[in-house]
C-alpha cells in the first residue's frame, strides 16, 4: 500500500504553515477562550515554546493561559485515491516538570487565513466549537517524536478538500470546555519548531490505495467503507477490472 509523508505547507522550504498561539494572564475562563482583546502572542519558531496546553494559577485572583498548535497541509494530490489511515508526527522536546494531560487533534480551518498562507495571527485562536480529528492522546514529554492517529472525520476532510488544517489542543479542559479550579497547575507540552528542518518534520502521513476513485459505491462513500464482500479495502487494488 502506498504511503506518503507530507510536510506542512511552505512556499520556500523554510517558512512553514506551522505555529502556536498563546493567550495568557486572563482571569475568566470564558474570556480566555472567546474574549477580545486578550493578551498573548503567536510563535512560529523556537524549541522551548509551550506549544499545547493549559495553565491555571489558582486561588480567587488566579488566571488562565491556553496554548494551541496549528498546522495545514496541501493534500491536492490525494483527492482521487482512497485514504485508509492518517497520522500526525510532531517533533518534541523535553520540558520542565508539568502536569501530564492528554491532547487532541481538531479542525482548524480558520487558521492561516483559512489555510491559504503561512502566517498565523492571534485573532485566529477564537474557535470554541471543535470537530475532533483524533482520540485524546498522551503527549510524550521527551525529546523525540509524538504520533497522533487521525480519525475518520479527519480522513473525510482530507479527501474532500485541497487544504487540510489541523489544530492540537489540550483535551481535558480546552476541548471539553471544563473550567480549571482548585490548586494551580501547568499542563503544557513542548513541540520543536527551532529550525526549518524540525518544522518540516511535523508531518502528515497518509496510507492510501492508488487508483481507487474517492467517489461512492452503491451510494456509500468510499471513506465510510471498511471492506467489500468481506475483503478489507486495504487489500483491494481493483473491482471487476476497474
Amino acid at each position: 500500500m502506498p504511503q506518503v509523508n507530507l510536510a506542512p505547507y511552505t512556499t520556500n522550504s523554510s517558512n512553514y504553515a506551522l505555529g502556536n498561539i498563546r493567550r495568557t494572564g486572563v482571569g475568566s475562563w470564558t474570556s480566555i477562550r472567546t474574549g477580545t482583546p486578550v493578551s498573548g502572542n503567536v510563535s512560529q519558531t523556537g524549541n522551548s515554546t509551550k506549544s499545547i496546553g493549559v495553565a491555571w494559577t489558582g486561588g480567587s485572583r488566579g488566571s488562565y493561559s491556553l496554548y494551541r498548535n496549528y498546522i495545514w497541509y496541501d493534500v491536492t494530490a490525494y483527492q482521487s485515491v482512497l485514504i485508509t489511515s492518517a497520522e500526525l508526527t510532531c517533533p518534541t522536546t523535553a520540558g520542565v516538570t508539568a502536569l501530564a494531560l492528554p491532547v487532541i487533534a481538531v479542525d482548524s480551518s480558520t487558521a492561516f487565513s483559512n489555510n491559504s498562507n503561512t502566517t498565523l495571527s492571534l485573532s485566529q485562536f477564537l474557535s470554541t466549537s471543535f470537530v475532533a480529528y483524533s482520540n485524546s492522546t498522551n503527549w510524550a514529554q521527551t525529546t523525540g517524536f509524538q504520533q497522533i492517529t487521525l480519525n475518520s472525520s479527519a480522513i473525510v476532510a482530507i479527501q474532500n478538500g485541497n487544504n487540510f488544517g489541523v489544530g492540537i489542543i489540550d483535551h481535558n479542559y480546552d476541548f471539553q470546555n471544563v473550567q480549571p479550579s482548585g490548586i494551580g497547575f501547568d499542563g503544557f507540552y513542548l513541540g520543536d519548531m527551532s529550525n526549518a528542518t524540525q518544522r518540516s518534520r511535523w508531518t502528515l502521513t497518509l496510507n492510501y490505495i492508488a487508483g481507487w476513485s474517492a467517489g461512492d459505491m452503491n451510494g456509500v462513500a468510499s471513506s465510510d467503507m471498511g471492506e467489500v464482500n468481506g475483503v478489507a479495502i486495504a487489500d483491494i487494488s481493483e473491482i471487476n477490472g476497474i
